[in-house]
């Protein structure tokens, strides 16, 4: 059990004890006031109220007991709340510095791949404009389809970057420039 679940069910525990302690005076309010009437019947009739005072302080010595246990839950879930945010700010802190170390790892392998993926880039655009100029010194119907390598590389670097790769590059440049068969 994590220590965010453990602060949450500690709170929890001390919520229902609460709770549980108003349902216990809301039920002893009400054995109070028909205490109360009881007494006041007895007094009022001139019978033997001493059954009767006995039996409303009792039940008034319990709502007293009652609510200092309430007001202690008062104070034990005003700590049990602290102790539950303290859990999840340390256990959020521990997320971010762990994240944080998984993205500097990451980000700076990535930026190796990003080099080689730039030196690629070049590689292939600059293929392409020479399969281009020779296509041209020899009066090629379609040199212009060489220069697509680079429009290509650029779309897939993009399509990349937004997360997709359709089709991979290799085939992609097949289909568009046969001669890279």
């Amino acid at each position: 059990m994590s220590n965010v679940e453990a602060a949450r069910a500690a709170l929890e525990a001390v919520k229902a004890k609460q709770n549980a302690i108003d349902n216990e005076l809301f039920d002893l309010g009400r054995e109070e006031q028909r205490l109360q009437d009881a007494h006041g019947a007895a007094i009022a009739l001139g019978e033997d109220s001493d059954a009767s005072r006995a039996q409303l302080d009792s039940v008034r010595s319990a709502i007293e007991d009652k609510k200092l246990g309430r007001k202690y839950l008062d104070v034990a879930v005003g700590q049990a709340s602290a102790n539950y945010n303290t859990a999840v700010r340390e256990a959020a802190e521990a997320t971010i510095a762990e994240s944080g170390a998984v993205l500097k790892r990451w980000a700076d392998s990535l930026d190796l791949l990003l080099l080689h993926v730039l030196e690629h880039r070049a590689m292939i655009v600059e293929a392409g404009v020479r399969m281009a100029a020779a296509a041209q010194s020899v009066n090629d119907s379609n040199p212009s389809r060489f220069a697509k390598a680079k429009d290509l590389v650029s779309d897939t670097i993009r399509a990349v970057a937004d997360g997709k790769l359709d089709v991979p590059f290799s085939l992609l440049i097949a289909s568009n420039i046969p001669e890279a068969l």
